[in-house]
C-alpha cells in the first residue's frame, strides 16, 4: 500500500510512476490535492492522475478497481486538520480507511511528546516486530507512552515484548496490544518476537 498524502507538486513521471503503481496491482490511498499542480506549484489544467487510473477523482472516494489494482481518494487532508485539533489526535477514520484498502497491521502510539520519534519496523521471516523509541531532546523526564500492536495475520507473539535501554538494561513488557514503554532518556527499543 502507498500513502500519497496531499503530494500536489508532481511531475509528470511521478504522477506516472502512482498510477502504474495502482494499475500493476498495488492499493494507491491519495489525500486532497495530491497530483493536482505541476512541480512549481502551478495548478494543472487536467486531473493527470485521474486520467492515468481510468476514474474521475470524486468516484474513488471509496475502494476502486483501477487495473490489477486499486485507488481511493481521501478528498480532505486528515493530517492538517488533526494537527489544528486542540484534542488528541483521532486517527480511526484513517485507520478505518487503510483496513478497507486490504490493510490493517497497525500501531497506536498514546502520550508520546513531540520529542520522542517512534519507529516501527518487521523483521519478516524472523517473525519479530521492533520499535525504536528515540528521546530527541536528552534527559528531560517525561511520561510513559502506550502502545498498541496489532500483530501480522497468522503471527502470534512468542513470550513477552522486551524493552531494552542504552545501559544494557532489559524487561519484560507483556502483550504487544497493551504496553507501557517508558519514555527513554536518550534511546530505547522494544522487541516482540512472534511465531
Amino acid at each position: 500500500m502507498l500513502i500519497a498524502p496531499v503530494a500536489s507538486c508532481l511531475t509528470d513521471e511521478q504522477i506516472r510512476v502512482l498510477a502504474d503503481y495502482a494499475r500493476s496491482g498495488g492499493n494507491l490511498i491519495f489525500t486532497g490535492r495530491t497530483a493536482m499542480a505541476d512541480p512549481y506549484n502551478a495548478d494543472r489544467d487536467t486531473d493527470l492522475l485521474a486520467e492515468l487510473l481510468g476514474a474521475a477523482r470524486e468516484t474513488m472516494t471509496t475502494p476502486t478497481a483501477v487495473g490489477d489494482g486499486r485507488a481511493l481518494w481521501i478528498a480532505d487532508d486528515p493530517g492538517r486538520i488533526w494537527e489544528k485539533s486542540s484534542g488528541a489526535a483521532d486517527l480511526t477514520p484513517f485507520s478505518d480507511v487503510v483496513k478497507s484498502m486490504g490493510g490493517g497491521q497497525q500501531i497506536r502510539v498514546e502520550g508520546a511528546a513531540d520529542v520522542t520519534e517512534v519507529t516501527c519496523y518487521a523483521q519478516a521471516q524472523a517473525k519479530r516486530i521492533i520499535l525504536h523509541f528515540d528521546n530527541q531532546k536528552y534527559g528531560e523526564a517525561r511520561p510513559d507512552i502506550s502502545v498498541s500492536v496489532q500483530l501480522p495475520d497468522g503471527w502470534t507473539q512468542r513470550g513477552p515484548a522486551r524493552h531494552l535501554d542504552l545501559d544494557g538494561a532489559q524487561r519484560d513488557l507483556g502483550s504487544a496490544d497493551a504496553l507501557t514503554v517508558p519514555t527513554p532518556e536518550v534511546y530505547s527499543m522494544v522487541v516482540i518476537d512472534c511465531d
